[in-house]
């Protein structure tokens, strides 16, 4: 069922693209992430970790120096607690405006839009755990373009309480992403 969801997420954006005329970008990368725990039952610090990104975006222009960039992005992220990693995979869902500070789109550029991530894993279901199976947040990041080559951070900071209310009424933890990548337009 995953391989499915997967394949057609990028027949989705292959045909979104050809009917906008769009760019297709692969992307991969790396994320730092953590969690920020607040009231509640819970008093613990947590770690950083590092985790995986990967996954396909779609550019749209707008004008000379705007374009819209929704993507599907399988990032790993989480926290470490007691040098251990808690890894949570989400399917992520950013959809980002960038402005370019040249006409062309070579050259630097800032990115800012929200995000939707649904749960496919986390370590906890192991440990007697629960998580909501949706997050959503916001992007900011900052970039740079060179022909059809790029490369980029951001920064994701989860809006949404990721603890399930069923578990605890008195505990918010949110997402903190922290990402490195790169990628190439088709």
């Amino acid at each position: 069922m995953k391989s499915f969801l997967k394949v057609s997420t990028m027949l989705l954006f292959v045909t979104i693209a050809w009917s906008v005329q769009g760019q297709i970008a692969l992307r991969g990368g790396v994320n730092y992430s953590n969690i920020s725990i607040d009231g509640g039952d819970i008093v613990t610090e947590t770690d950083s970790k590092s985790g995986l990104q990967g996954g396909i975006m779609l550019t749209m222009g707008l004008g000379e120096k705007l374009a819209f960039r929704p993507g599907a992005i399988l990032s790993i992220k989480g926290y470490k607690l007691n040098n251990e990693n808690i890894d949570i995979t989400y399917l992520e869902f950013p959809a980002s405006f960038l402005f370019y500070f040249a006409s062309s789109r070579d050259g630097l550029y800032v990115e800012l839009g929200p995000y939707v991530g649904a749960q496919l894993s986390n370590d906890l279901d192991d440990l007697g755990g629960d998580l909501k199976t949706l997050d959503f947040g916001a992007n900011i990041g900052v970039g740079i373009e060179l022909g059809r080559v790029g490369v980029g951070i951001n920064y994701g900071y989860g809006l949404g309480n990721i603890v399930d209310g069923d578990v605890t009424t008195s505990t918010e933890a949110k997402n903190k992403n922290f990402g490195v990548f790169a990628y190439i337009e088709f």
